[in-house]
């Protein structure tokens, strides 16, 4: 690759801005983006307007979402999920005190160019100053290239256990990779912070 063309690549990353979605719009992108690479209705519009000011942060290039991060705090994490996928056993932060990155996605066009990072920097940043002190994530195994595992490493996050075909228990979930019923694991992975 030439000079110039990793300076037009560079250039091109950086005009790529993170910041908190705040258009309708933004939300109908982010909502779509799920929805084509995790699971269709895996979230909405209502969810994603209900959380905490900070929770959420796009990657926007111009008027596209090249990606979004979606953190929870320590009570909205285990209000949501059962904490039977929650390793409280083997973290040794209290319960009050475990965030969660709930859902990280980077559009496919934009993978590769740190996009993922930055978003995952921002909520850890965000949850930190919420008193967090330990973030857990749930990292689909059968990502491609599993580049989650890849990314929340990457970050510093470690493998905690893992859990097979956890979908399967869900009637009606609707996996991007696999249909209905979902066969896929997931790592649970955290990091202290």
């Amino acid at each position: 690759m030439s000079t110039e063309t990793n300076s037009k690549k560079t250039e091109a990353i950086q005009k790529i801005q993170i910041k908190e979605p705040i258009l309708e719009s933004d939300f109908k992108k982010i909502i779509q983006l799920v929805d084509q690479n995790l699971s269709p209705d895996e979230v909405g519009p209502d969810y994603l307007k209900s959380l905490p000011s900070g929770s959420i942060y796009v990657a926007k290039a111009n008027d596209k979402i090249a990606g979004a991060v979606v953190a929870r705090l320590p009570k909205i994490y285990f209000d949501e999920l059962h904490e039977k996928y929650t390793s409280l056993d083997l973290i040794k932060t209290k319960k009050e005190k475990i965030g969660n990155i709930h859902i990280i996605i980077v559009s496919e066009q934009y993978r590769g160019q740190g996009i993922g990072q930055r978003l995952i920097k921002k909520a850890l940043t965000f949850l930190k100053q919420s008193g967090v002190k330990t973030v857990v994530a749930h990292i689909w195994m059968q990502s491609p290239k599993n580049g989650s595992f890849l990314l929340f490493s990457s970050m510093g996050f470690k493998p905690i256990r893992l859990y097979e075909k956890t979908w399967q228990q869900y009637p009606g979930y609707k996996c991007v990779r696999c249909g209905s019923p979902c066969k896929c694991d997931f790592l649970e992975m955290a990091l202290d912070l």
